[in-house]
């Protein structure tokens, strides 16, 4: 199925393939934006559209962090992947008929722990409340402000 959804992204005049090509001839014509100020907008964007907690593959099985952003504007979801180089971007059909097609960069384990860890100054105090539960959970360091 994943195989499915890998040869979809493939394909010529794809959004992510546009993406690919579009991020390339940005990185040569646009100034450098500061790493904080791009980290405080995928935050936002993050705290809008984001989800993120524990999962497990079943009953018995060890929990696991994960993070995600669903959304249709698949440069954004790009700039998740390029800003914190991990993670993996999925294509999500429509699941209702006036639906639109969205995309999902998702984020397993220690390096999304890492990137909630970045983004978390950033956010507003429900999810703030949520991943301090989380990493005193999962007894790791909480950071704090700088």
């Amino acid at each position: 199925m994943a195989e499915q959804h890998q040869d979809h992204l493939l394909k010529e005049g794809h959004p992510l393939k546009e993406l690919e090509s579009h991020s390339k001839k940005y990185k040569h014509e646009q100034p450098k934006i500061l790493v904080q100020n791009r980290l405080a907008y995928l935050a936002g964007v993050f705290d809008g559209e984001g989800s993120f907690g524990l999962w497990s593959n079943g009953k018995d099985q060890k929990k696991m962090f994960m993070l995600q952003v669903e959304m249709r504007d698949v440069d954004i979801i790009g700039k998740f992947q390029e800003f914190f180089a991990c993670g993996n971007i999925q294509y999500r059909s429509p699941r209702t008929e006036n639906a639109e097609p969205t995309h999902v960069w998702k984020v397993k384990g220690e390096k999304a722990l890492e990137c909630a860890k970045q983004m978390m100054i950033f956010w507003g105090e429900r999810r703030m409340t949520k991943i301090i539960k989380i990493l005193t959970e999962l007894k790791q360091d909480i950071p704090q402000p700088r």
